[in-house]
């Protein structure tokens, strides 16, 4: 435990100072829609965990994308995902006039499109999976300690993406996704691949959107 506690301190402290703090700190930065501070977060989440555990990926897992049956995991990873939405758009349907509490994030010129694509894209699955996966449960004690971190998984993931309860709920559905692929498959390589081809598929046609309306 004493293990777990030191390798995660530091990203747990980064985490909790930018999500509760710094809106209580500097209101007027707004981190929900400043496409900058949300680089800098997934940016210092990664280091954070990099720094922690010294390693981002085993070779294993790398070499895993080899392998059938890697893929067919993140299709089943991709498909719950799909599901989690579902479920997630229904409620709001439900609830129309109660808020996600989700930023948008602004764009207005290729800087910002540029770190726009990379915190959308690229790092959520790179620094969420990562510390909320694989730094966060542990598979390898008893069935209590993994049940208890996946918990702590999945509503931290939860509080990541919104305070607002509608919002919370939304994040901690696709955390149950992403957090169950990741236990099931013991690969974090899996809930890594398949969160970026998801990521890429929604954030992929804002960036294409927006790189349009600014070239004109």
């Amino acid at each position: 435990m004493a293990c777990f506690i030191k390798k995660n301190v530091a990203a747990f402290i980064w985490f909790v100072a930018w999500i509760f703090l710094l809106p209580f700190i500097l209101p007027s930065f707004d981190t929900q829609s400043n496409v900058y501070a949300n680089l800098i977060f997934y940016v210092g989440l990664l280091l954070l965990v990099f720094w922690g555990q010294r390693q981002l990926f085993s070779r294993d897992e790398v070499q895993s994308l080899k392998e059938r049956h890697t893929w067919l995991a993140i299709f089943f990873t991709i498909l719950g995902l799909a599901l989690a939405f579902g479920l997630a758009t229904a409620l709001i349907i439900l609830f129309p006039n109660a808020s996600t509490g989700l930023g948008h994030l602004k764009c207005h010129d290729a800087f910002s499109l540029a770190a726009f694509a990379i915190s959308t894209i690229i790092m959520p699955p790179l620094a969420e999976e990562l510390f909320f996966r694989k730094s966060l449960i542990i598979l390898n004690q008893s069935k209590k300690i993994l049940f208890i971190t996946a918990l702590i998984s999945i509503i931290l993931f939860g509080l990541e993406h919104s305070l607002s309860i509608l919002g919370f709920i939304e994040g901690a559905l696709i955390g149950i996704v992403l957090s169950f692929s990741y236990i099931h498959t013991k690969n974090i390589i899996i809930p890594v691949t398949a969160h970026f081809i998801v990521n890429l598929l929604v954030n992929g046609y804002c960036v294409v959107s927006a790189a349009v309306v600014l070239l004109r």
